[in-house]
This record gives structure tokens, sequence and C-alpha cells, in this order.
């Protein structure tokens, strides 16, 4: 499996200095952060080609050495610990067709973020959710996208939960060695429910929806009118949501149009991702 991020960085200054990638670029960068100034000259070359290291902050490096290059974590696996939990207990979802796992690739998500975040405040510590996050990859792109103060997944499949929360305590322990707080993002992965989550916290709500059961869409769609709060983006993968009386198609998205194609991982086809916001609450 190749790794995901295969495309480079373009660094900004928006509120705060933070990072976010892009897609269409042919080489990865870096950037150093938190550098103490010069070395002494006492010290080693080796000294300070190790102090070069520790000070690189490389999120690309950090993204693929953990969701990339430790295949367990590949959409292979997880698609096949999904379909055998669904064999072996099937009570784990409402529907099979609840459980059939896909992935979006990478940037293909952080160009969603950035439609998501537009316009908001960044300073204001938004936080992010992924409702059924499989084995995390989309909470850990959210956490190093720089746009969010805190990225939180929810997974109903123990095993794959097992694994984000696995995934996610890596990539904890990865960016605690960084001082910058603009590379600080509380991250948050829990087995559960996604219809025992209270999502008026929430200022952007992705799910990946694409094979879900009518039924679970439907029950989805009434949470997310009654406890989204007013303002909050839903970025939701293969379902219209022009249904909800409270909702409007986000007009950040060029076109004004509420929806743009997406990359799967490992698929040549693209899906249609719909982006939403809450316009107000119901009577």
């Amino acid at each position: 499996q190749l790794p995901l991020f295969s495309s480079s960085f373009r660094w900004c200054s928006r509120q705060r200095r933070v990072f976010q990638w892009r897609q269409r670029r042919k080489c990865n960068r870096t950037v150093v952060v938190g550098a103490s100034g010069a070395s002494s000259s006492s010290s080693s070359e080796e000294e300070k080609d190790e102090e070069a290291k520790r000070l690189v902050f490389n999120p690309a490096a950090m993204y693929n050495e953990i969701f990339c290059d430790d295949k367990t974590f590949s959409k292979d696996v997880s698609r096949k610990i999904a379909k055998e939990v669904t064999e072996l207990r099937p009570e784990t979802y409402r529907y099979p067709e609840d459980s059939f796992y896909g992935e979006i690739d990478v940037n293909s998500m952080l160009e969603l973020i950035d439609l998501g975040t537009d316009g908001k405040n960044l300073d204001g510590g938004l936080r992010y959710v992924d409702l059924g996050c499989g084995v995390g990859k989309q909470v850990a792109t959210a956490a190093l996208s720089g746009k969010f103060a805190k990225a939180d997944g929810v997974e109903i499949c123990p095993d794959l939960a097992a694994k984000a929360i696995e995934g996610i305590a890596r990539l904890r322990e990865k960016l605690e060695k960084y001082s910058d707080s603009s590379h600080a993002c509380e991250i948050s992965v829990s087995q559960g429910d996604v219809f025992d989550q209270d999502l008026s916290q929430f200022d952007f709500i992705f799910v990946h929806a694409t094979t879900f059961h009518d039924t679970t869409v439907g029950m989805l769609k009434a949470k997310l009118s009654r406890e989204m709060k007013v303002g909050a983006r839903l970025a939701i993968v293969s379902k219209l949501c022009d249904d909800i009386v409270n909702f409007k198609p986000l007009q950040s998205i060029p076109g004004g149009i509420g929806w743009k194609p997406i990359s799967q991982v490992d698929e040549k086809w693209q899906l249609d991702c719909y982006l939403y916001e809450k316009t107000k609450e119901l009577d």
C-alpha cells in the first residue's frame, strides 16, 4: 500500500500559525519548530542531527508511519475485521449494511475540512467528530489539519475501535514531543453507538454513510437536526440531507452547490460528499 500522503504541504497563517495540507504538489516539505538557536561549538555533528530530527514537525511522516507503514491499519484488514464481526456478532450493527468499511483519501478529507471550516473562527477552539470512525484515520487527519482544538471519533465495532484507540495513542505520543501550541489538538476515540452520543458539542461532524441502511439514515437525520448546534457543519458521504428543514447546503463550496466529489483509498471511482450548515433550531 502506497503512503496516503503523496502530496506536499503549503504552510499558512490564519489567526495563528497553523498548517494545512494541499493537493496537487510534487514533494513533501517539513518545517522546524521550537528551535532553540545555534548549538554550542562543542556539540558534535551527530548531536546536531539528532536535535534537528527531534524538532522537525512532519505530520505526513507521522500519519504514514502509523497508518500506512503498519499494515494492520490497512483498508483491506479493516474491511475484513468489519465483515467478520458482522458474521460472528451480527448484533453489533443495527443492519448488516451499516458495517461496510470504506476509507476516504486523506487529501480529499483535508479539502473537506477546509471547506467545512471556511469562515469559522479557528481561535474559538473548534471541535470535530467522526461518527463511525473505523480505525481512526479521519480523526487523525482532522487532528493534524491544524483546524481543531479537539478531534473525536466514535466506532461501534469493538475490534475497529481498539485499533483506532491504538493508532490515536501512537499519534498522541508523537504530538506530545512538540511544545509549539499550533500543533496542539486533544484527540479521543471511543467505542460506542453514535446514537448514544451528544452531538451538541461539535462544530464539524463527518459521517461516511455510503452503505447505511435507509432506516439508519432516517434516524441519523433526525438526531442531527435535533442535536447539532446552530452554525455547526455536517459532511456526509453519499446521502442527501436536503429534506432536513433546518439545514442548508454549505455555500463555501465553489459554485455554492453544497457538494463535492471525493476520492477513496484504493478505488478508482469517487463518491459525492454533501456539506450542510444548521441554520436554526426547530420549534
